[in-house]
């Protein structure tokens, strides 16, 4: 049986590092995405009034 060095065991265990530019980026992305998605549902109304101005007055 083979004895595994550190690196090894942390990639077999899926470890590595917890946080990533990556995944921060990422996260950062999908929360502006969620909250951007949750303004337009709550204001839905005034929403599309002014895209039905904006494409009236172009």
């Amino acid at each position: 049986m083979k004895t595994l060095t550190e690196n090894e065991s942390v990639a077999t265990l899926g470890g590595g590092e917890p946080f990533t530019l990556s995944g921060i980026v990422l996260g950062i992305f999908a929360a502006t995405l969620t909250h951007a998605a949750k303004d337009i549902y709550d204001h839905w109304g005034e929403f599309k009034q002014a895209i039905a101005d904006g494409w009236n007055h172009v």
